[in-house]
């Protein structure tokens, strides 16, 4: 393909409608309650950063990878590390698919059809995705990008379905289960966190109702960090969880809708939790205007060209004239220099 036609691809893929699922309850949903009324420079924004915007998935149709034909191209694209929010429909399916067929199955065995699944794009049903996802924890090890998983079935099959299908199946797990090391499945418990700020409000509370009794099965102690118990735990309880762990990692703070900004803030301390590599938009949310200024001193430590240039795509999204500070220092200094520049020339009178 040549550079010209290959830009005018680019382009017009930009351009495509993404659409999910995940905000079908809008101001029905449970997060609903915990809008900042002017904290975005929409509404529409205020209601989904309530609703943990933005951790989500969005599925573009027409896209021109779900074109693909070529099996090295499709692994490829399937596989690839994306820091954007939307996943081209077809391609999205793959990856649900593939992502779990390169695991452990109840039986500790690698499970079967991982090229199949590659190439099987098949539109999946509510009633699918469930299933899926019953069948999916039941594995004994379930892979890497869990997270990414969990987003794609909600955008798919909406909120409520993905998120009681995640709670039977931590019901219908051993108590073993949840209380072992486990890092990929206790990825589910944190990605639920979110789904319960999206479920619809009496569903949500009838979900959490069943995780807390799920909860009481669990010992006080000997449980491990990693685990499903204790992940469930700080989702729920946030700075009250007895299960935790001295855990250090920041990502758990994302869940910390009922403590105060300050709370947040006093754990991103050095001494408490030290920056790991990722700079949160939603942090902003939880943590108020100040933690900008924090993010302004370590946004450079981020590796990824792409997660950068995301960076200034949600943070353009935040009413706060330290946004505009971030974002000319980035246009500075950062591997998204172009990107800060062409938000700043589109926003000049933002303050």
């Amino acid at each position: 393909m040549k550079k010209s036609s290959a830009t005018e691809t680019a382009k017009a893929n930009l351009n495509l409608v993404q659409a999910t699922r995940a905000f079908e309850h809008g101001e029905n949903a449970f997060g609903a309650k915990y809008i900042k009324s002017g904290f975005a420079r929409t509404a529409e924004d205020d209601l989904l950063f309530a609703l943990g915007w933005p951790h989500v998935r969005y599925l573009i149709d027409g896209h021109t990878d779900d074109l693909l034909t070529d099996p090295a191209a499709i692994e490829k694209t399937v596989f690839k590390t994306q820091a954007g929010l939307g996943v081209p429909r077809g391609i999205a399916l793959r990856r649900i698919r593939a992502f779990a067929a390169y695991a452990l199955g109840p039986d500790g065995k690698l499970r079967q059809g991982a090229a199949r699944a590659l190439l099987n794009d098949h539109p999946m049903s509510e009633g699918e995705a469930t299933t899926f996802v019953a069948e999916h924890l039941a594995g004994r090890a379930l892979g890497t990008k869990q997270l990414e998983i969990i987003f794609l079935l909600e955008a798919m099959a909406g909120p409520n379905a993905i998120a009681e299908a995640i709670t039977k199946a931590f019901e219908d797990a051993a108590d073993a289960q949840l209380l072992e090391h486990a890092s990929d499945k206790s990825t589910w418990a944190f990605g639920l966190g979110f789904l319960l700020l999206r479920a619809e409000a009496s569903y949500s509370i009838a979900l959490r109702e069943r995780l807390e009794a799920i909860l009481r099965r669990c010992p006080k102690e000997d449980v491990n960090s990693h685990s499903v118990a204790n992940v469930l735990d700080q989702v729920l309880h946030q700075s009250k969880a007895s299960l935790r762990s001295d855990h250090t990692d920041q990502s758990m703070l994302l869940h910390w809708i009922d403590e105060s900004p300050s709370a947040v803030r006093e754990q991103l301390a050095a001494s408490a939790r030290p920056f790991g590599g990722a700079v949160y938009a939603r942090m902003v949310f939880l943590g108020g205007e100040d933690v900008i200024d924090y993010y302004k001193k370590h946004y450079d430590k981020v590796k990824d060209a792409s997660e950068q240039r995301a960076i200034v795509a949600q943070f353009g999204r935040i009413a706060s004239p330290k946004v505009r500070e971030l974002i000319e220092a980035m246009s500075e200094k950062s591997k998204a220099e172009n990107d800060a520049r062409a938000w700043l020339d589109e926003n000049r009178s933002y303050r």
